[in-house]
């Protein structure tokens, strides 16, 4: 008699639901964005968080989340800075998205880590050593051939992809920040609480400016338009929560290798489903980002695991592997969770079992804008973004 491990096919559920709501939005998106002749970028991030908004504000008071104690300065000071970083990272990688093929993005996007690793260092969170720049280098290096041989490439996108990862990477260290600061636990839902409605705030300027008037006639001259955003908003929050089902069930470590089969999905999704053309230059250029992200993230477990015995820090929407039953996630982060079963939750940024910050942050991109931002998600699942979220176009 065959005795089925139902815990482990719960954990691949979870898995391959993620990357199946991560893949549905970033294609979802393409779609209205470069397909379905929505293209308003400013206008669907700004969609996606005032939904997302209502909705965790529904779910506060249904009581399925508690609000967090939460100084107005620690809200000034640090969740704001945060939410701007977002909302930019969301607008400038969904119109990234909008005029670059799919599977062209999700390599640019594999060098996430080495923005956040400069970033990093530059704001005092990040240390340097000789493996990690080498490792970045290669990276760097990748997706320069990666781009050199795109045969559709767009310059202004390329340069809305460097800056979304540039917002993002700032936003992954400020939340790193937060983290070392703070023991205020965030939940998916409280995240987008607390972090949604700024960053709609954020948007509403830009939105009337660019996109209001020619946005909304587009909504009222075309059938079932509406009902395409309400669904794609659903899939934004479903995302959240299937990213804090998986780190909830499995840890930070799953969720950067399912990053990496994500990726991989996405890029011959594009291939298949959009058409999209892939040079043997781009495979050889992404063959290598690829190698150098296994690399980033093969040198960032002893630093996460470090110690022995106690769990993980978590940060950025997910929790560092090993952790325990509570969870803490970082504003801006599309998920979060609690981290692997076993052993006791640990800060993010602390010693020993703690764990240091950098695989965190790694983590942090493949579900940061996952759910709410085209430009977010990608390869970072693995690298950055990441993922991440969404990541995630997911927003």
């Amino acid at each position: 008699m065959i005795n089925f491990n139902w815990e482990r096919l719960k954990d691949l559920g979870c898995i391959a639901l993620w990357i199946f709501m991560s893949s549905t939005m970033l294609f979802y998106n393409k779609f209205l964005l470069s397909f379905y002749g929505f293209n308003f970028p400013i206008s669907l991030t700004l969609w996606h968080m005032v939904v997302c908004s209502s909705l965790a504000w529904a779910a506060m008071r249904a009581g399925w989340a508690k609000p967090l104690d939460i100084s107005g300065d620690t809200y000034r000071s640090k969740i704001l800075p945060i939410a701007g970083c977002y909302a930019a990272a969301l607008w400038s990688g969904n119109a990234g998205y909008a005029v670059s093929t799919v599977s062209f993005a999700q390599m640019v996007k594999s060098a996430t880590p080495v923005m956040t690793y400069f970033v990093g260092m530059a704001w005092g969170v990040e240390s340097y050593t000789h493996l990690l720049l080498l490792d970045v280098a290669v990276i760097t290096c990748g997706v320069g051939v990666a781009a050199y041989g795109e045969s559709e490439l767009v310059l202004i996108g390329f340069a809305l992809l460097v800056l979304c990862m540039a917002f993002e990477a700032t936003r992954l260290v400020l939340s790193q920040q937060l983290m070392q600061a703070t023991e205020v636990r965030f939940t998916p839902i409280t995240t987008l609480y607390y972090v949604a409605p700024p960053a709609a705030a954020a948007l509403l300027l830009p939105y009337l400016l660019l996109e209001a008037r020619a946005s909304a006639a587009f909504v009222a001259s075309t059938p079932r338009c509406a009902l395409h955003l309400i669904a794609n908003a659903l899939i934004a929050f479903g995302l959240n929560l299937s990213v804090y089902l998986l780190i909830g069930r499995t840890s930070a470590l799953t969720m950067n290798v399912s990053g990496l089969v994500k990726d991989w999905f996405t890029i011959s999704g594009s291939v298949l489903l959009l058409g999209s053309v892939v040079t043997v230059t781009q495979l050889f250029g992404y063959a290598v980002a690829f190698a150098g992200v296994c690399w980033y993230n093969y040198l960032r477990i002893p630093r996460a695991a470090g110690g022995g015995g106690g769990g993980g820090g978590s940060a950025g929407g997910v929790t560092q592997p090993g952790g325990g039953a509570g969870y803490k996630v970082v504003p801006g982060a599309d998920d979060g969770g609690s981290g692997g079963r076993g052993g006791g939750g640990g800060k993010v940024g602390g010693t020993g079992a703690g764990g240091g910050p950098a695989l965190t942050m790694t983590v942090i991109a493949s579900s940061i804008g996952g759910a709410t931002g085209a430009g977010t998600g990608g390869s970072s699942g693995s690298a950055g973004g990441a993922r991440q979220h969404p990541g995630q176009p997911g927003s």
